[in-house]
């Protein structure tokens, strides 16, 4: 800093530069101070994953465990098992992941075997949704469904549909996974996590 007036004296001097170090001592101790309480609530406080999300169905009675950031909302009334099913439907569970994925599940009375009602579910898709799938799966294969035998049927309609389907104590049970990001009938990450919730699956006794 250049003085204007040269006659200032020596101890003049000496006071302002002492206050000037006095200063900005104190806002680089305040600098310190401020850094370690953000380091402390960076590293005291490490992010967690989300825990699973255990539901239970008032209207078809089965429990299923769902992955860390889903959520679910309850049917508000029982499907006839006969009608058009989606995700906007009164009478579905709705399962809704953390992106783009979602799923739903419904439950009707099924006195057939499991292999006539996956050939049911393949022609009601047929008949409500052929102005977008196919009118036969692109892939049918078997699954673990609550640890008993169930069916798989993947549908590329411009986006991935994926309905899973099982049939216990005279009721058929159907999840359907639903990924708008998707835009083919199977994908490995989707499937691990439909999986993982179909294999979660405790039905009534």
């Amino acid at each position: 800093m250049r003085l204007r007036k040269p006659t200032r004296l020596l101890a003049s001097t000496a006071l302002t530069l002492a206050a000037c170090v006095i200063a900005s001592c104190s806002a680089g101790a305040a600098s310190n101070s401020s850094s370690s309480v953000a380091g402390s609530g960076t590293t005291g406080s490490p992010s967690q994953t989300a825990s699973p999300v255990r539901f239970h169905s008032p209207e078809y009675g089965y429990t299923v465990t769902l992955p860390g950031g889903w959520t679910a909302n309850q049917a508000y009334s029982k499907w006839d098992g006969k009608t058009e099913l989606s995700k906007d439907s009164f009478d579905v569970d709705v399962f809704i992941g953390p992106s783009s994925a979602i799923s739903f599940a419904t439950a009707a009375g099924w006195t057939h075997g499991l292999a006539s009602y996956a050939r049911y579910l393949i022609a009601s898709t047929a008949r409500y949704h052929s102005d977008t799938c196919p009118r036969r799966p692109n892939r049918h294969v078997g699954i673990a469904i609550g640890g008993g035998p169930g069916v798989l049927l993947e549908y590329n309609c411009g986006i991935l549909i994926n309905t899973a389907a099982t049939v216990r104590h005279g009721v058929g049970y159907v999840f359907v996974f639903r990924d708008d990001s998707v835009q083919a009938a199977s994908d490995r990450t989707d499937h691990a996590v439909f999986a993982q919730i179909l294999r979660s699956v405790e039905f009534p006794h």
